[in-house]
């Protein structure tokens, strides 16, 4: 990787973190290397002890991040600057109620109106006139000059509005100093105290002799710890160094509560918080189905959540099951304490012991759905012949070769081999996936993640399976997008240990036209183990919700078989 090419990429993570509707453009930046990387004859590629640096930066703020408490109000609101969509000609076509009430802005204006210097005029019409492909993702400009004390950030990027004529969105971030962001940056990039004041005089907008004059220092020291300051952050100039602190502001004000409301067309469920393991843990458990219902304890996906449509409850109780769903730590409102990669399966294990003692389970089926089937096998093992039975619905494959993702979609593919090879991206590209669900909309997230086969386009297409899908997602990433990171790594892994010793009845049901997984490799791997194997002829990844009366048929089927 070229010297310019590094630059270019530290550059795009950081635009993202200072804007994060730009998640498409930093995604395709980093999808050459996520390309190399899953060629089959290649190494894993060389990002440079640079590049992974930055990554690993931007990992342990959102590290640190999640770790925060909810905002107050008034941290939530540094973000919600003024916004403008402009033209080709950069002239005002649409624009927020506070941009208009802030600034006074008319229809047809330009950006002088705004208050820009001329300088930023400047850059900000190169910008526009540059090739689309050649342009960068995202261009700050400051308001703050010499007769323009007040200091504001306004960021200017391609827009992703449908609207007529528009080609830029312009969004303003107020600045000011935030405790809590500079905290999260000297902890992250281990500033020294006087290199603290520099990032403050910087964001405050005081001038590095003011800061100078303000502390008895000469200039030349203050200049030699703002260089030093610049060096351990990785920024090359005041205005990086007021993005990156503009970006986690935005970061840490996106900490949101997902608020569960009653759609049409979506079962209801029940909701409990429960506590497991020395370490102060807690975890979200929903439950379906008659309370006489025989028990099933169902592991989630990555992004399907625990949402079921109303065809699938009618299927449930048919059936007369009870299905609770255990939410991992880091999905939803579950708790996160001492929980890495390394001990995940484990601490769901355990979750799901509490989650039998509190509920006092007696013998429940197992079951677990795309990486859920990960957890699904592990419990069951755990329990030694305690389950029913163990069933495993479009389940992940193990992973020993990374031709296993060559029948994936564009869009999963590059996750599934990042964690595989790439995993210091893994924590942006997830936040990169939820920004781009929120931003791009569920119409176009579903059509980049289930672009095959027609039944899974078909099935995305219904409103409420849409909706379930935009539910997983947000309570996936409800506070922090951590359950997805360490899913994503445990997915990209070889797991065919948590199959091995299993002492139950088990079965297997997989579409045949799975677009992340083979079904003849996801076959060939059950039938190794004594799984029963189910085709769904013509079935995608979505099938359950075409066909709920199959899966819940199979699971009463399993728990009917353990019990003669």
């Amino acid at each position: 990787m070229s010297r310019t090419d590094r630059a270019k990429l530290v550059d795009r993570l950081y635009a993202f973190l200072s804007n994060p509707e730009l998640s498409v453009e930093l995604i395709h930046e980093l999808d050459p290397y996520i390309e190399a990387a899953g060629s089959s004859s290649a190494d894993a590629p060389e990002l440079g002890a640079e590049v992974e640096r930055h990554f690993e930066y931007a990992s342990r703020i959102f590290d640190r991040i999640r770790d925060s408490d909810p905002p107050s109000d008034e941290a939530a609101a540094h973000g919600a600057g003024a916004t403008w969509v402009l033209d080709r000609d950069l002239l005002v076509i649409a624009q927020t109620p506070s941009a208009e009430a802030l600034f006074g802005t008319r229809l047809g204006k330009g950006l002088d109106a705004l208050g820009l210097p001329s300088d930023a005029i400047a850059a900000a019409r190169r910008f526009a006139g540059e090739d689309a492909a050649e342009r960068d993702g995202a261009l700050c400009l400051s308001t703050k000059t010499d007769e323009t004390p007040e200091q504001h950030l306004f960021v200017l990027t391609p827009s992703a509005s449908s609207a007529p004529r528009a080609a830029f969105e312009l969004r303003m971030i107020e600045l000011s100093w935030r405790d809590d962001v500079g905290q999260q940056i000297n902890a992250v990039f281990g500033l020294s105290g006087a290199e603290q004041d520099v990032l403050r005089a910087i964001v405050t907008g005081t001038s590095l002799p003011e800061l100078a004059e303000n502390r008895s220092r000469s200039i030349a020291t203050v200049r030699t710890q703002a260089k030093s300051l610049f060096r351990k952050t990785g920024r090359g100039s005041q205005i990086e160094m007021i993005r990156l602190f503009a970006g986690l502001s935005i970061a840490l004000s996106d900490v949101t509560e997902f608020a569960r409301t009653e759609t049409p067309g979506m079962a209801g469920f029940e909701t409990v918080q429960l506590a497991a393991g020395a370490e102060g843990r807690r975890f979200e458990v929903d439950i379906f189905g008659p309370e006489e219902g025989d028990p099933v304890i169902l592991m989630h996906g990555l992004f399907s959540g625990s949402a079921m449509i109303a065809a699938a409850d009618d299927a449930m109780r048919r059936h007369n099951l009870r299905i609770f769903v255990p939410w991992r730590p880091g999905y939803a409102t579950s708790v996160a304490a001492g929980v890495s990669s390394n001990n995940l399966v484990d601490v769901a294990r355990e979750n799901v012991d509490a989650l039998i003692a509190a509920f006092e389970i007696d013998r429940p089926l197992i079951a677990g759905r795309f990486s859920g089937a990960i957890h699904a096998a592990a419990t069951a093992r755990r329990l030694n012949g305690d389950a029913r039975g163990l069933l495993l619905i479009s389940p992940t494959e193990p992973v020993r070769h990374v031709s296993k993702f060559d029948n994936m979609s564009a869009f999963q593919r590059r996750f599934a081999v990042a964690a595989y090879r790439l995993p210091v991206l893994v924590p942006v590209l997830a936040r990169a996936t939820r920004m781009f669900a929120r931003t791009r909309g569920m119409e176009a997230f579903t059509a980049a993640f289930y672009p095959s086969p027609a039944a899974d386009r078909t099935h995305s297409g219904d409103p409420a399976v849409r909706q379930l899908l935009a539910t997983g997602i947000e309570r996936s990433f409800q506070k922090t997008a951590l359950g997805h990171e360490l899913d994503l790594r445990l997915t990209a892994s070889d797991w065919s240990q948590y199959l091995e010793g299993l002492n139950c009845n088990r079965a297997v049901i997989h579409g045949e036209l799975d677009p992340c997984e083979s079904f003849s490799r996801v076959a060939a791997e059950a039938e190794r183990h004594g799984f029963e194997v189910t085709k769904v002829a013509g079935g995608g990844q979505l099938f359950t919700h075409a066909e709920p009366d199959l899966v819940f048929a199979e699971m009463r089927r399993l728990i009917d078989l353990d019990r003669t």
